[in-house]
């Protein structure tokens, strides 16, 4: 060109975000507000029970529904979005600050200390996390010394996980022969107590819980009212009735594991000791380390952010003192014993990791690991398919054998009950029914309520017949003013009397090791009686 100067247009620095990426940025910027005021956002507190709202779908008042104890989801949601959030800021300023410290340590040393940072770093880039070893193809391009270097963690334990992961982590059956021979015992702490020949032995000096009157009151609720029942040393009781009739409050009621606004009364007396009067350190103290809970739902139960084996060793570090390498041994031992293989290799897995029968198994050894008295076992095999069910009620009978614990289970099945349990309490709308041995109860009911329950089983004898159900649904526990008078299954009873509704009747022995709290018992006895034999 001529000598004529020529204008040059700037080149735009700043460009029209797409849409795309404003949409995603608005996502993220509501993600970072409710972790930074979901108090502001969230339209209920996270611990906010409502016992009128069980499992409501989505609605407009609770837009995610409500979960089992009427806590809205959505609002559980936004407040663990500021968890997330604070773990997140955490986990960068601490890799940051770890990092420039390292690397200014590095940098100012040199020589041995740069190559031994390198080596390590290798070794952490080359890992996956599952054990896979090279999942990028840069082991083959590294010279001798440092593919060795890189090799270190990739040995049988990790390939087996790798195997595990790539299967989808599918079940396994209880530990296999070649297992058993190795499999390490726990010893509880002290001495073994030995097994009973039945609930009709149970002697004052054989008991290990008894509720006396335990009532849970939420507001102006009374969701548990007045339970009275025994645990003997050694014996498997199994607690059934319908959802709603107070079992899995009354478990949590033992252990105290009760909602802030819940207030506890009556008498939880362990080995002698009110557990209801006690000090909250001192219930600390029994919580674990004497009396252990399986909770339903491990993958909710379960911390999702922290390994198996730390959740286990938080236990074994509270209630025994062991740390460091004797605790993951200890660990280790334990997720043998409830049948995990390669327990050693499992530790280091997170709950999402396992399948649905392994958690459940994991949640067994975290109970398991300060050597417990007591297990309660609250409905152990939700969830699960039959087989997977199978296996965790053996595994509970086989530890119960092995350890000399006691085992309370709460259960929806009476097949469960009659094929694991020595006694069975029947609930229903917060109060023990019935109570007595297994075989008695399911043979010669004294309950209308039990009786109506068995009579609602699929039996051998009733091929292509109705099912007879039982009237009506059990009354609102978080209305007090639907609360019947009397006998609380009056209004759902075939047996029926006007005397029912006047008085609640108490729970009174009728038999050695039985007992009803219904006054028309001897009639009840009587339908089941010719019943059977129709």
């Amino acid at each position: 060109m001529s000598g004529a100067a020529v204008a040059l247009r700037p080149r735009r620095v700043w460009r029209r975000p797409r849409a795309a990426t404003s949409i995603g940025a608005l996502i993220l910027l509501g993600f970072v507000a409710c972790a930074v005021m979901p108090e502001r956002i969230a339209p209920y507190l996270p611990t906010a029970f409502d016992f009128r709202a069980v499992l409501k779908p989505p609605s407009l008042a609770h837009p995610f529904g409500t979960d089992n104890f009427g806590r809205d989801v959505l609002s559980r949601t936004i407040w663990a979005a500021q968890i997330d959030l604070q773990i997140a800021v955490f986990s960068t300023v601490f890799a940051a600050v770890l990092g420039t410290l390292a690397g200014c340590v590095v940098g100012y040393v040199g020589g041995w200390a740069d190559a031994v940072f390198r080596r390590v770093v290798d070794v952490g880039v080359l890992d996956d996390g599952h054990g896979a070893g090279d999942p990028a193809g840069f082991l083959a391009r590294l010279p001798r010394p440092r593919r060795a270097a890189a090799g270190v963690g990739v040995g049988p334990a990790d390939r087996r996980r790798q195997e595990l992961h790539d299967d989808g982590l599918v079940d396994v059956d209880l530990p296999r022969r070649r297992h058993r021979g190795r499999r390490h015992r726990v010893q509880p702490a002290g001495r073994r107590p030995g097994r009973l020949a039945g609930a009709a032995g149970l002697s004052l000096l054989s008991t290990l819980l008894s509720l006396r009157g335990v009532g849970v009151g939420i507001g102006g609720a009374r969701p548990v009212d007045g339970v009275d029942l025994d645990i003997g040393a050694g014996e498997v009781v199994g607690i059934v009735g319908e959802s709603g009739s107070g079992k899995s409050l009354t478990l949590r009621a033992i252990l105290r594991l009760l909602p802030p606004a819940a207030t506890l009364s009556g008498q939880v007396l362990w080995r002698g000791q009110d557990i209801a009067a006690l000090t909250e350190p001192a219930v600390r103290a029994i919580r674990g380390r004497e009396i252990a809970m399986v909770f339903q739902e491990p993958m909710t139960a379960l911390n999702p952010v922290l390994t198996v084996g730390l959740q286990i060793t938080e236990s074994l570090n509270e209630h025994l003192g062991l740390r460091g390498r004797k605790a993951m041994r200890r660990a280790a031992e334990l997720l043998d014993l409830v049948g995990i293989p390669g327990a050693a290799a499992r530790l280091g897995s997170y709950p999402h990791e396992f399948s649905g029968g392994m958690r459940q198994r994991a949640m067994i050894a975290i109970a398991l690991a300060s050597g417990p008295k007591l297990l309660l076992a609250d409905e152990p095999t939700t969830a699960l398919d039959v087989t997977i069910q199978d296996q965790i009620l053996k595994l509970l009978l086989r530890l119960k054998a092995e350890l000399g614990m006691a085992v309370a289970i709460v259960t929806h099945d009476l097949g469960v009950v009659a094929g694991t349990c020595d006694r069975v309490a029947v609930m229903y709308a917060g109060r023990v029914l019935e109570t007595g041995d297994v075989e008695t109860v399911l043979r010669g009911p004294a309950h209308a309520y039990t009786l109506g329950l068995l009579g609602s089983l699929p039996g051998a004898r009733q091929a292509r017949q109705r099912l007879v159900g039982i009237p009506g649904s059990p009354p609102d526990l978080a209305d007090p003013a639907a609360m019947p008078p009397g006998c609380r299954f009056a209004p759902r009873c075939g047996f029926v009397r006007p005397e029912c509704e006047a008085t609640v009747p108490p729970l009174l022995r009728i038999a050695p090791g039985h007992a009803s709290a219904c006054i028309r018992a001897g009639a009840v006895r009587a339908a089941a009686r010719a019943e059977a034999a129709a």
